[in-house]
C-alpha cells in the first residue's frame, strides 16, 4: 500500500531543502534556485519555440524594404487639353490624397468605429482583444472584432482574407512591423488610400467621387459615416444596391462617433436624419470621352512603359493629351446626325434590291458547309462497309449515293430561298441582319496643321460593338483624295496650274499583260484639253492618269510615291498607273497628315496625341516635342491650296457651300473608289484639317449606286466645319499667299496675260517670275476675237 501523501510532513533536516518520504525513500523538494532554473529554461524553450513559430510564419511576409516602399495601385488619368478627364486607367480605382486633405469627420468615424485606441497601441491592441473576447463569451457569438487599423492595413496590403489562425498571427506580425516602420499619421494615410469601399473604388478619394461626386475634403458628417460603414462589408452595405442596409450601417457609425465623444447628440440626430444623396451611378458601359482616341493613347503609353520606367495601370500618372473636347463633341454630333440618315437610306435600298439575294447566298453557303459535310461523311462510312462486297454492290452503292447528293444539291437552293423569304417577312429579323452585317462604318480625324496635334478622333460607329480604330488601323483605297499628290508632284516640278492636258488616255498595258483603260466618273466627259486646275476641280481620271502614264508622262509614278511618302503617307504604295487614282491602301490619319502639309505652308508635323506625362507627385516625366520638317516649298503649297479651294468653291465639293452652308475659305478633295466601296472627303481651313472615310469593313460591299465621297463623306466634314466655326467664333480668315506666289488675270482661252478684249478672264496663281507677261495674242484689236 502506498503512503498517504496528504498527511503532515515531519520537519526537514534543512529548512531550505524540504524533503518528503515516498516508498521508504526520502525525496528532496526542489529548491528556489532549481525552480528559477526551470522557469528560465521554460522561458528559453518558449522563446525559442515562439521565435521559430514567428520565423516560420514570417516566411513570405513583406521585407523591411517592401514595407518602406509602399506604392499603392493608383489611377492614371487621361486628360483633354482643357483638363477634363477623358478616361481613367486602373486595376484598382484608387486616388492618393494627403491625410490633411481628408475631411475630419472621416477620420473621426474610422477611429470611433474601427480602432478607438489607434494612437495608444503598437499594432496589436491587447485591451481590444480582451474586450472582444469578453463580448463574444457573453453573447456566445463572434460579434466583436479586435483587428486594429494597422492589422486591417496589413491584411489588405500583403495577406489573403481567409479566416485562419495562421493568417491572424501573420497579420499581427506584419502590423507590428508596419508600426515600427511608419508614424501613426503615415499609417492612417496609407489606410485611407488602400482600403476598399465597394464598386471598384479603392481609397476614400475614389469612394467620395464614386458615391457622392465630391472630393475627400468636401465630405460632411453623414457622408463620412456612410463611407466608413462600407468598410465592414462593401457589397452588403452598398448604397446603390442596398440603400436601407447602408442607412442602418451609417447610423451605427454615427452612434459610435457619439459614444467616442467626437460629436454632440444634436449632431448625431441631424446626421442620422439626413437622406441618402448619391451621385449618378456609373455603369460598365461608360467608355469615357472619345474612346477610340483614349485607346490610341493607351497603346502609346504601352510603347513608352519600358523606356520611361512606369506602369500606367498602377502609377497614378496624369497624361495630358491634345484632344479638344469641344472639337470631339462637334465631330461626334456631325457623324451621328449624317450617319443615321445615310444608314437608313442604305437599309431601305438594300432591303429592296439586295438583301434577299444575300440571304439566299448565306443560307446556301451554310448548307453546303454543314449539311453536305455530314452527307459526305455518311457516304464514306457506307463505302467502308461495302469494301468486302462484290464490285456490283460497290457500283449500286455509289449510284445510290450520287442520286442522294444530286437531290440534296437541288433541295439546298429551295431551302435557302425558303429561309430567306421567312426572314424578309419579319421586320425585326431584317433589322437584326442589317445591324449585324451591314453597319456602315466611319473614320474621322481632325488635326491642328501647325503642330500635328490630334484634336478629334472617331474610329467607328460604336466602340461597344467594335474596338477596331479605323482612323489609325484601317487600310483603305483612297480613290481621288490621292490625286492631289500627283498634282503636287507636277506643280513642284515646274508645271503650271493652267497647263493643258488632253482629257483622254489610251488603254495601258499592265505588268501582267492585261489592258487597263481608265474612265472619268462621267464617261461622256472626255476628249478636250483641260487645265490642271479644271482637271482637279472636276476630278478627271483621264487627265490624272495621263500625267503619270500617258503620252505626256510628266510625273513618273515612282516620283509621285516619293512625294506622297514625304508628305506623310507611311504605307507601301504600288508603282502602277492606277496609283494615280488611289488604288493603293492608305490609313486615314496618314492622308489627313499629308493634307495638313498644304495648310501649313509645306511643313509636315508628325501627328501626335500626347502633350506630356506627370507622375503621381506632379513631376513631369515626358514632354512632347513636336516633330516638324519642311517637305514642300511655300510656293508649291500655296498653289495646291488655291487649286483645292476650287474643288469646294466650284467643283465636286461644292455641296459644302450650296447645301451644307459652310462658307468660310476652305480647300479639300472628294474621293470615291470602284463600285462605291470607299467614300472620302479630306479638307482644311487656315485653322484646322479634317478627314472623313465612310464604308464597310468588308470592302466587297458597296455603299450603293452613286454613293460618292460628295454624298457619303463630305456632309460630315461640312457639318463639322460649319458648327465648329460657330462654336469657336473663328473669323473667315483667308489663306495667305507667300511672297513667292502671285495671282494674275489671264485669258481663259489662251492662258496668256488678259487683255481688255478677252471675253473670259480668270485669276491664276504662279510662282513669282513664272507669271505670263505677254498679253493675249488671240483677243486683240483687229484679231476678230
Amino acid at each position: 500500500m502506498s503512503p498517504d501523501l496528504r498527511g503532515p510532513y515531519s520537519r526537514p533536516p534543512h529548512p531550505s531543502r524540504p524533503t518528503l518520504r515516498r516508498r521508504g525513500r526520502t525525496i528532496r523538494a526542489p529548491g528556489l534556485g532549481t525552480l528559477a532554473l526551470l522557469a528560465l529554461a521554460f522561458a528559453v524553450v518558449c522563446g525559442i519555440a515562439g521565435a521559430l513559430v514567428i520565423r516560420v510564419l514570417s516566411r513570405d511576409l513583406p521585407s523591411l524594404e517592401q514595407l518602406e516602399t509602399y506604392s499603392p495601385r493608383l489611377i492614371t488619368r487621361i486628360l483633354g487639353r482643357d483638363g477634363s478627364v477623358l478616361k481613367e486607367l486602373y486595376t484598382e480605382r484608387r486616388v492618393q490624397v494627403p491625410l490633411d486633405s481628408i475631411a475630419v469627420p472621416v477620420l473621426q468615424a474610422v477611429l470611433a468605429t474601427e480602432d478607438r485606441r489607434f494612437y495608444r497601441h503598437w499594432g496589436i491592441d491587447p485591451v481590444g482583444i480582451f474586450r472582444a473576447f469578453a463580448v463574444d463569451i457573453a453573447t456566445l457569438s463572434r460579434r466583436q472584432g479586435a483587428s486594429t487599423l494597422t492589422q486591417q492595413l496589413a491584411r489588405n496590403l500583403y495577406l489573403h482574407r481567409r479566416r485562419t489562425i495562421k493568417r491572424k498571427l501573420r497579420e499581427m506580425i506584419t502590423a507590428v512591423q508596419i508600426e515600427r516602420t511608419y508614424a501613426k499619421d503615415e499609417i492612417l494615410q496609407m489606410y485611407f488610400t488602400q482600403m476598399y469601399f465597394g464598386h471598384g473604388a479603392y481609397g476614400v478619394q475614389a469612394a467620395a467621387k464614386l458615391y457622392f461626386g465630391v472630393n475627400a475634403w468636401e465630405l460632411d458628417l453623414p457622408r463620412s459615416a456612410l463611407l466608413v460603414g462600407l468598410l465592414k462589408a462593401p457589397a452588403h452595405y452598398s448604397p446603390f444596391n442596398h440603400p436601407a442596409a447602408a442607412l442602418r450601417r451609417r447610423n451605427t457609425v454615427i452612434e459610435n462617433m457619439l459614444r467616442a465623444g467626437f460629436i454632440t447628440p444634436a449632431q448625431a440626430v441631424a446626421a442620422q436624419a439626413a437622406p441618402l444623396e448619391l451621385a449618378g451611378r456609373e455603369t460598365a458601359e461608360d467608355f469615357g470621352t472619345a474612346p477610340y482616341f483614349t485607346e490610341y493613347i493607351r497603346r502609346k503609353l504601352e510603347e513608352m512603359q519600358q523606356p520611361y520606367g512606369f506602369d500606367y495601370y498602377r502609377d497614378g500618372l496624369t497624361v495630358r493629351t491634345t484632344l479638344d473636347t469641344m472639337v470631339q463633341r462637334i465631330a461626334e454630333a456631325a457623324v451621328d446626325s449624317h450617319m443615321a440618315v445615310f444608314q437608313a437610306g442604305f437599309n431601305e435600298r438594300f432591303r429592296r434590291e439586295g438583301l434577299e439575294d444575300w440571304l439566299v447566298d448565306a443560307w446556301r453557303d451554310s448548307l453546303s458547309l454543314d449539311t453536305l459535310r455530314a452527307e459526305l461523311d455518311s457516304l464514306r462510312s457506307a463505302l467502308d462497309s461495302l469494301a468486302a462486297a462484290s464490285p456490283e454492290a460497290d457500283t449500286l452503292a455509289l449510284h445510290a449515293r450520287a442520286d442522294s447528293l444530286d437531290a440534296l444539291f437541288a433541295a439546298r437552293e429551295d431551302t435557302a430561298k425558303f429561309h430567306a423569304h421567312r426572314v424578309m417577312t419579319d421586320s425585326a429579323a431584317v433589322e437584326s441582319v442589317l445591324t449585324e452585317h451591314f453597319t456602315v462604318q466611319v473614320a474621322f480625324v481632325a488635326l491642328d496643321p501647325k503642330n500635328g496635334d490630334i484634336l478629334a478622333m472617331i474610329g467607328g460607329r460604336d466602340w461597344g460593338r467594335s474596338k477596331f480604330n479605323r482612323a489609325v488601323q484601317a487600310l483603305r483605297q483612297p480613290g481621288s483624295v490621292f490625286k492631289p499628290f500627283v498634282y503636287t508632284t507636277a506643280v513642284d516640278n515646274g508645271i503650271y496650274a493652267n497647263y493643258r492636258v488632253l482629257n483622254m488616255v489610251r488603254p495601258i498595258k499592265m505588268e501582267d499583260g492585261t489592258w487597263w483603260r481608265p474612265e472619268n466618273y462621267s464617261v461622256n466627259n472626255r476628249g478636250s484639253y483641260v487645265t490642271l486646275r479644271e482637271a482637279l476641280r472636276r476630278s478627271l481620271n483621264n487627265v490624272t492618269v495621263r500625267l503619270v502614264a500617258g503620252e505626256d508622262r510628266l510625273v513618273p509614278v515612282r516620283e509621285v510615291i516619293r512625294y506622297a511618302h514625304r508628305l506623310g503617307i507611311r504605307t507601301p504604295l504600288s508603282p502602277v498607273p492606277s496609283l494615280a487614282l488611289g488604288s493603293s491602301g492608305v490609313i486615314p490619319l496618314d492622308i489627313v497628315t499629308a493634307y495638313a502639309v498644304f495648310a501649313s505652308g509645306g511643313v509636315r508635323s508628325v501627328p501626335h496625341g500626347l502633350l506630356g506625362i506627370d507622375d503621381k507627385n506632379g513631376v513631369e516625366i515626358f514632354k512632347m516635342d513636336p516633330e516638324r520638317e519642311v517637305v514642300l516649298s511655300e510656293e508649291t503649297s500655296a498653289i495646291m491650296v488655291d487649286l483645292l479651294q476650287d474643288v469646294i468653291n466650284r467643283g465636286t465639293g461644292g455641296s459644302a457651300r450650296w447645301k451644307w452652308k459652310f462658307y468660310a475659305p476652305a480647300a479639300g478633295k472628294t474621293g470615291t473608289t470602284n463600285n462605291f466601296t470607299d467614300a472620302w472627303f479630306v479638307g482644311f481651313t487656315p485653322y484646322i484639317v479634317a478627314g472623313v472615310w465612310v464604308g464597310f469593313d468588308d470592302p466587297a460591299i458597296s455603299l450603293g449606286p452613286h454613293q460618292s465621297g460628295a454624298v457619303a463623306a463630305l456632309p460630315i466634314w461640312a457639318i463639322f466645319m460649319r458648327e465648329l466655326y460657330k462654336a469657336k467664333g473663328w473669323d473667315y480668315a483667308e489663306f495667305e499667299l507667300p511672297v513667292g506666289v502671285v495671282k494674275v488675270p489671264i485669258c481663259a482661252e489662251s492662258g496668256e496675260l488678259a487683255g481688255p478684249y478677252c471675253p473670259v478672264v480668270v485669276e491664276e496663281v504662279f510662282r513669282r517670275g513664272d507669271e505670263p507677261l505677254v498679253p493675249c495674242h488671240i483677243h486683240r484689236v483687229g484679231s476678230g476675237g
